[in-house]
């Protein structure tokens, strides 16, 4: 994957933040069991992944995702990982319109992988790039549909215009409940596809699949207007038997339930 900056994103949570909510100003910490990315289990051991989202009044919006290894198990204890800028645009809409449209892109930025000078042979898949040190970065141009009625269906469709060169489609329902005053909860699922480009360079499979399948739960409780904390809970499997070898030689595991703990501050 390569570099360039393009300043900024928009990350979360597995599932549930893949639902294309609202863009709001926001500095979160989420402290993980794991961290899992459309079904690939990079770390499954404790991670920190702090994220800060700016918005601004015409509807852009720059956030900046990070993830933190807490543990010595790939050698990087307390230091970033991964670091991931996304600039975005929320498309104005009719005040009475239940459709949301968000486009924008992503800068993947791996401060420890590789060598930043050297290409990527076109031949190689993502696990050859790892081993062989070369640069790990990428990028992705992104499109969000959602429909802002029940079980809030969203449709995500990502680009890696970089190097990979393949789509990554992602369908999503999640529905919101409010507990009690101040505590709310919410229950999502989703599901991935992916061209075979983007397959052959994340599990090594030349072929076009649905790849990943995801089931969660959060709860969040407002401590202040601006401060809250929370707590989510998932599952994440993958559907394809090819898939799922590639992910186990590559990634360990296939499949895996974790959760973490968050805190988040409002401005």
């Amino acid at each position: 994957m390569k570099k360039g900056i393009l300043m900024s994103t928009l990350v979360v949570l597995a599932i549930l933040s893949a639902t294309g909510s609202a863009v709001a100003n926001d500095v979160t910490a989420d402290i993980m069991s794991a961290y899992v990315w459309r079904g690939q289990v990079l770390n499954n051991e404790a991670v920190l992944q702090p994220a800060f989202t700016l918005e601004a009044p015409i509807g852009f919006y720059l956030n900046t995702w990070a993830n933190v290894d807490m543990t010595d198990k790939f050698d990087n204890s307390w230091e970033f990982t991964e670091v991931d800028l996304t600039v975005g645009y929320v498309i104005p809409m009719p005040e009475d319109s239940i459709i949301g449209i968000e486009i924008g892109a992503v800068e993947f930025l791996f401060p420890k992988e590789g060598d930043w000078s050297a290409e990527v042979p076109e031949d190689e898949t993502h696990a050859d790039v790892e081993t062989k040190g070369h640069d790990a970065d990428t990028r992705e141009l992104f499109a969000v549909l959602s429909l802002d009625t029940i079980l809030s269906p969203s449709l995500a469709v990502n680009y890696d215009c970089d190097a990979v060169n393949g789509w990554y489609i992602n369908a999503s329902v999640a529905q919101g409940f409010e507990l009690a005053e101040g505590l709310d909860a919410e229950i999502g699922a989703s599901i991935g596809w992916a061209s075979d480009r983007y397959n052959n360079a994340y599990f090594g499979v030349d072929d076009a699949k649905f790849n990943d399948c995801n089931i969660g739960a959060s709860l969040a409780y407002a401590v202040t207007e601006e401060v809250s904390v929370g707590a989510t809970v998932a599952y994440t499997f993958l559907l394809d038997s090819k898939i799922k070898d590639g992910a186990k030689e590559i990634y360990d595991d296939k499949d895996l339930f974790y959760g973490g703990l968050n805190l988040a501050y409002a401005f």
